[in-house]
């Protein structure tokens, strides 16, 4: 869903999604392994619901505001901290 919205975008824009998407698999891997849960904090409990709320906010972004990788980037920082 990511690359298709990017094809609006300039050419030098458009690999990102790829690196986007591989990058919240892996930070999902990565939480998933590190918050494990436990009868004291069970409110740690991850699944794909969370990573499609990343993606919810990125498919928010437009060509006019969001026109660098860092840019992006940040937009993505800051989805995934949500």
């Amino acid at each position: 869903m990511i690359n298709q919205k990017l094809q609006d975008f300039d050419e030098q824009m458009k690999p990102i999604g790829e690196v986007v998407t591989q990058a919240t698999i892996e930070l999902y891997e990565a939480i998933i392994e590190k918050f494990l849960p436990t009868p004291a904090k069970i409110h740690y409990l991850f699944n794909l619901r969370d990573i499609s709320k990343v993606f919810q906010g990125m498919l928010r972004i437009h060509r006019d505001y969001h026109d660098t990788k860092q840019c992006i980037a940040r937009l993505w920082i800051h989805e995934s901290f949500r």
